[in-house]
C-alpha cells in the first residue's frame, strides 16, 4: 500500500506513519505533486511492483519541479504547446 501525503508532518502523514511503523508493506510518500500521482496510477495499471512505483513516483516528482525562465521561453516551438 502506498499513502501519498502532501506535507511532511501534516495530519495525513502522521496518521499514515503510525500505520507504516507497524506494517512495512505500507509506504508513505510526502511532498506529493500531481505528476507523482499520475505516474503512480499509470504504473499501477501496468502491474508494476509497489517498490518500483514508489521509486518512479519520486523520480517523476523531482523532474516536475523547476523554475520557468523567460529567456528559454523564446526557444519553445508554438506547435509543442
Amino acid at each position: 500500500m502506498i499513502v501519498f501525503a502532501d506535507l511532511l508532518s501534516g495530519s495525513p502523514f502522521n496518521t499514515a506513519i503510525m500505520k507504516a511503523m507497524k506494517d512495512d508493506r505500507i509506504k508513505v510518500i510526502y511532498g506529493v505533486n500531481l505528476g507523482m500521482l499520475i505516474e503512480a496510477v499509470m504504473n499501477r495499471n501496468m502491474g508494476t511492483s509497489v517498490d518500483e512505483i514508489v521509486q518512479n513516483a519520486l523520480a517523476n516528482g523531482k523532474n516536475q519541479i523547476g523554475v520557468f525562465k523567460t529567456e528559454a521561453a523564446g526557444n519553445i516551438d508554438d506547435d509543442a504547446l
